[in-house]
């Protein structure tokens, strides 16, 4: 019988450690966010527990396997006896003078020494080797299936917790992202609400603007001057609470690059190997083990055996036990069968088919708690991705129209100052809002693979599209 341990099991355990140890930089001063995430898994307790759960269930299916093969047993006694000396012939009296006597038959002289003796006390000895090997045994055959199960479900928890961390990595991380992005855009609209506060001012002393307008504007740069102070504000917190996420401090600085595009725009994915269907499944395959367990209980249990015994007998313990030899070798077979527990089997098997029943309908239900969760996530993905694609559109031509608006006014033309910072401010306006959907859209699509069991192709794409940026040099550099 096959050692039921595959390496898949083992590689399932190992493939999303090392997938982010090869993202792992050996650089003390690391700070991409593929770094992170090797930093991170490296670092993180969850691993090494998973590691170790994973060894420990191991070793269970080794023990349920050790419990099918052959079983060696030595033993070594040595006892004292004292005989009732009446059931044996008295000196001088013959076997049936003494069965007359008893009235039963009487037991055989023993040879002790040079001569015949019924010693009142004895001493035996016994050496004993047995063997053993099960010939059926429903219910250990039937324990490796389910220790096996048992290993490949605590897999699974492993890698949904493993999952989860790597999730709330890449959320954390579009955090920051989106946090930097919201500050240069509030810096930019701050630059564009001083300059029109001091065109209102030059514009006053021309007599062209009022009070009431240079109050507005003033009102207008204290207002972005009071977010760009909350921005600031986010940005140290969401990096702080990434390198915490990460376990990785000692860290110096930060590379932040823009949000990533997002290429999903809610095509179909498969849930079929979601960890969470997967260990219901598992869940339900478990309680199948326990039920054929419950049933195998009704069967016997047939068990061949042999052994060697060397055993003899002495008038005391410096005796010659060759006196008396009463080795023998022995080989046969037994059959246990229970035959009544008090009903305790019955109800166990009750007890377990119910199981089974619960155990499908939960695999039932969250395989369409899933999928309706993904037809919601799929559909606000696809609504992003329009809205994404309109806005895009939108701040392609504002700019356009910016860029008239400017010339415009450099050459001399109808156009006001005023015009040009509104045309600025709406640019930057619509550079906001994309980014608020460019970030929504990242945690929808964060939330979706991670349910998926995607979580490691996330942490990729991220890291490969942080890696563009970079090399485009897109990307800032933050301290604590």
């Amino acid at each position: 019988m096959p050692l039921p341990t595959p390496l898949s099991t083992l590689l399932s355990t190992l493939l999303s450690t090392l997938l982010f140890a090869l993202l792992l930089v050996a650089d003390a001063d690391a700070s991409t966010f593929a770094e992170l995430a090797g930093a991170a898994r490296a670092s993180s307790s969850t691993a090494q527990i998973v590691a170790l759960e994973d060894r420990r269930r191991g070793a269970e299916v080794n023990a349920a396997v050790s419990r099918v093969l052959p079983s060696v047993s030595l033993s070594d006694a040595l006892t004292a006896v004292w005989l009732n000396t009446d059931r044996f012939p008295q000196p001088g009296e013959s076997l049936e003078g003494c069965e007359a006597r008893l009235g039963r038959v009487c037991e055989s002289l023993l040879v002790m020494g040079d001569g015949l003796s019924v010693p009142g006390e004895a001493v035996n000895h016994g050496l004993n080797l047995v063997g053993t090997q099960p010939l059926w045994n429903g219910r250990a055959v039937m324990g490796i299936a389910q220790a096996t199960t048992l290993r490949r479900l605590s897999q699974t928890q492993g890698r949904l917790r493993l999952d989860d961390e790597a999730g709330d990595l890449v959320r954390s991380y579009v955090e920051l992202q989106a946090a930097v992005e919201a500050r240069r855009l509030t810096q930019d609209a701050l630059g564009i609400a001083e300059q029109a506060l001091a065109a209102a001012r030059t514009a006053r002393a021309a007599g062209g603007a009022t009070d009431l307008d240079v109050d507005l504007a003033g009102f207008e740069v204290a207002r972005l001057e009071t977010d760009l102070r909350q921005t600031e504000r986010v940005v140290p917190r969401a990096l702080g609470e990434l390198w915490a996420i990460s376990g990785a401090p000692g860290l110096s600085t930060q590379r932040v690059c823009p949000l990533m595009e997002v290429a999903d725009r809610g095509e179909a994915i498969d849930l079929d190997g979601a960890p969470r269907v997967e260990l219901s499944r598992q869940q339900l395959e478990l309680d199948r083990h326990d039920r054929r367990l419950s049933q195998l209980s009704f069967l016997p249990t047939i068990t061949a055996l042999g052994g060697v015994s060397s055993a003899g007998r002495g008038e005391d313990l410096s005796a010659s036990f060759a006196d008396f030899d009463q080795s023998y070798r022995y080989v046969g077979a037994t059959a246990s069968w229970t035959l009544f527990s008090g009903g305790g089997r019955v109800f166990d098997n009750r007890s377990s088919t119910w199981s089974v029943q619960a155990s499908q309908l939960e695999l039932e239900q969250v395989a369409r708690d899933l999928a309706l969760d993904d037809v919601e996530s799929a559909a606000r993905l696809r609504d992003l991705a329009e809205e994404l694609d309109s806005g895009v559109q939108q701040l392609e031509l504002r700019r356009r129209v910016l860029a008239a608006t400017e010339d415009s006014y450099e050459h001399g033309g109808r156009t006001s100052l005023d015009q040009v910072l509104q045309a600025r401010r709406v640019v930057t306006e619509l550079e906001a809002q994309l980014v608020k959907t460019k970030k929504e859209q990242l945690l929808t699509l964060t939330r979706r693979w991670v349910q998926a069991g995607r979580a490691l192709d996330l942490v990729a794409l991220l890291a490969r599209s942080d890696q563009g940026y970079a090399e485009a040099g897109r990307c800032v550099e933050l301290s604590p």
